[in-house]
This record gives C-alpha cells, sequence and structure tokens, in this order.
C-alpha cells in the first residue's frame, strides 16, 4: 500500500515457519520479484537469541535507508514511509525518523490505545538510556550508513535497544507524532513476571556493553538507569512473593521503608 517517489525493496526473512507462511510469501515473490527479496530459513534462527536476523537482513539492504517492520505487526498510512524520508533527506543530522502506533491487543482483553505520548519531537542519546521502551519497532526508519553491527551485539537479546543506542551516538531522532502503524500484543510473553525479570537483566546487560562501546562517555547516565532497574527489579521480585513469605521477610520491609523515604526525599525537594 506504500506510496513512494523512490524505489522500495521488500526483504522478507521467513524464518523456518511451520504454518503455510513460506507458500504465501512465495506466491507474492512469484508475482513481484522486482519487489519481493525473500530468504526461507531451514533452521529457526531467531531461537538463538544472538542477532543473526538483524545481520542477516542489514546485511543484503541495498537502499539508503531502513524501515522495520515485524511479523506480526503492520503499517496503516501509505504515505509513511515518504514522510519519513522526506524528513531525513532535508535534516541529515538525524540518524532515525520513528511515529506513534496503535497497540491493538490480539485476545481482546484491552481497549486498543496508542502507543506513547510524545511531548517533544526530537529525542537523543539520553533519552534513550533514561526512559522505558517508547519507539514502537515497526515505525523505524534509519540511515543505513550510521549503523555498524559491533562484535558484541550477538551476545544480547533485545536487538531493538541496541540498535538505538548505536544509532543515537550518530545523530538524534525524529518523531512523527502521528498514528501509522499497529503494534500487536499478544496476552502471554512480556507481560508475564518471568519475562520481565529476563527482560530487565537484559536491558541491564546492554547498557553494560554499550558503556564498555562508548568508553564510558555516558557512564553517569548509564550507572542510573541501571540502578533504577535493579531496584525495579527487586521490587518486582519482593512484591510477587506469596503473602505469608512477604510477612516472613525482613528485607521485604527494609525496601518498602527505603522505597517510601527516597520518594519523601524527592518530593520535598521538588
Amino acid at each position: 500500500m506504500q506510496k513512494t517517489t523512490f524505489p522500495v525493496e521488500i526483504l522478507i526473512h521467513d524464518d523456518a515457519s511451520t504454518d503455510k507462511t513460506a507458500s504465501i510469501v512465495r506466491e507474492y515473490e512469484e508475482k513481484y520479484p522486482h519487489l519481493i527479496k525473500p530468504i526461507y530459513q531451514t533452521e529457526n534462527q531467531y531461537s538463538k537469541k544472538d542477532g543473526t536476523i538483524g545481520r542477516i537482513q542489514r546485511g543484503r539492504a541495498c537502499g539508503k535507508y531502513y524501515a522495520i517492520c515485524e511479523g506480526d505487526d503492520y503499517w496503516t498510512d501509505p504515505l509513511k514511509l515518504q514522510k519519513q524520508v522526506d524528513f531525513l533527506e532535508e535534516n541529515e543530522e538525524y540518524s532515525m525518523c520513528f511515529h506513534n502506533a496503535m497497540v491493538v491487543y490480539v485476545n481482546k482483553s484491552k481497549k486498543s490505545r496508542p502507543f506513547s505520548k510524545y511531548e517533544k519531537c526530537t529525542y537523543t542519546l539520553k533519552d534513550i538510556i533514561e526512559t522505558s521502551w517508547f519507539i514502537p519497532s515497526q515505525s523505524i526508519v534509519f540511515r543505513k550508513t550510521m549503523y555498524s553491527t559491533p562484535v558484541w551485539s550477538k551476545h544480547i537479546y533485545n536487538g531493538d535497544l541496541t540498535l538505538q543506542l548505536l544509532l543515537a551516538q550518530k545523530g538524534p531522532f525524529y518523531c512523527i507524532d502521528e498514528i501509522m502503524s499497529v503494534y500487536r500484543k499478544h496476552a502471554s510473553g512480556v507481560s508475564s513476571i518471568n519475562s520481565y525479570y529476563y527482560s530487565t537483566l537484559k536491558i541491564i546487560e546492554i547498557l553494560y556493553y554499550f558503556n564498555l562501546h562508548s568508553n564510558f562517555e555516558y557512564h553517569t547516565i548509564i550507572q542510573k538507569r541501571i540502578q533504577f532497574l535493579s531496584n525495579s527489579l527487586y521490587a518486582k521480585f519482593l512484591y510477587n512473593r506469596p503473602f505469608y513469605v512477604k510477612i516472613l521477610s525482613i528485607d521485604f520491609y527494609i525496601f518498602k521503608t527505603w522505597s517510601f523515604l527516597s520518594k519523601r526525599k524527592k518530593f520535598k525537594i521538588l
């Protein structure tokens, strides 16, 4: 559905699908051979958790810009790519352009909602480090020349955060505050407690790697972020204990007291 004044290639990575995805992709490949460029894996690559898919896809991209759209998500505005590329063409200092999205719950357990509320248009590396996930993956368009894959990236799980940190080193991000895509959210997955523990630990791991990668240039704000994530992880762990364990746990009350005093202190400062 995209309408552009420039040529586009669609790089599809079929990760050894067990349904009819591969046959559907082949139908489109036959109809639009100049547009659809697929890879059909015989072994699932995502399960390796080493960033293989991202390296394969970025490595074979021929264009000046790279746009992301993962399998569960989709674009809704036919001028999405044109708007983002037009901005990046006119503003060479920016490394990435993104936009808002609509979050749609697959099981309809919650009402659809905008992905985020953006208070400004320009975001920097400091924002990426200090703020929780606020950039929808399927909204990203970035300059291919501004991104290179470091060796350590194959050891980490969260490719989105790594991508954003590395790009933000090269230039700020611009937000078009329009809903131009859909982010589909499943009931299972990141919402579970175990997934929360795992993903938070991985974010901390990435920040440690990036601290080394950037020669500790952003050490102070990275350390503050790591401390915040560590505290939130510990709080989640404490509050999800069984009730009788909470009652018998001294550290539960110590943490609650520390949290209360910290909030009180911040309130007084403000």
